[in-house]
């Protein structure tokens, strides 16, 4: 009983840190996107004038 209890704690925890490794890529892509948007329209914007 307590072994099994042990294991699923230490499943969801692996699974807790996944996700999260996860969001944070996922979080690391939209930053670099919008990054690389704002710049090209910066650089637009600067055309323009």
């Amino acid at each position: 009983m307590d072994t099994k209890g042990k294991l699923d704690k230490l499943g969801k925890k692996d699974k807790l840190d996944n996700t999260c490794e996860k969001d944070v890529k996922d979080q690391k892509d939209m930053i670099e996107k919008q990054d690389k948007t704002s710049k090209k329209y910066k650089k637009e914007k600067e055309e323009k004038k």
